[in-house]
């Protein structure tokens, strides 16, 4: 692949603050470039794609409002009730960034619930077919 230029990839956030209303404000957040060289895939390119990808979202992540899936629905409530107002919209980015980020009682409390819900079946389990579960 030595016919391929040496590229810089830069990466770019959008932070939309309602992406449903129109002319709602929007931050376009530019991260540092990721420089790609010449020879970059020469060498195992698919290990060399992967960690391209990773690197990539590593760096894009901080420049956007991440929610996880695991708790996806849970944490956008939380947001919607807990966000406040800021005049610049990089501020609010960084709070919203801080509450999605924060583990909220209501995740924590489902989590042990569904952990004492497995060893509960386990338990059971074993009582009445006399094998773990």
């Amino acid at each position: 692949m030595q016919h391929l230029p040496a590229v810089q990839i830069v990466p770019v956030g959008l932070h939309y603050e309602n992406h449903t209303a129109f002319r709602s404000r929007v931050l376009v957040n530019f991260g540092s470039p990721i420089s790609i060289s010449k020879n970059y895939f020469d060498e195992n390119p698919v290990q060399q794609t992967e960690l391209l990808l990773k690197t990539v979202a590593d760096k894009l992540t901080p420049l956007i409002l991440s929610i996880p899936e695991s708790n996806y629905y849970d944490t956008w409530r939380r947001l919607q009730d807990q966000r406040q107002y800021q005049a610049n919209i990089a501020t609010q980015l960084q709070h919203e960034q801080q509450l999605v980020n924060t583990p909220s009682t209501t995740a924590i409390h489902k989590t042990k619930g569904i952990s004492f819900l497995q060893k509960l079946f386990a338990v059971i389990m074993q009582l009445t077919i006399g094998r773990p579960g």
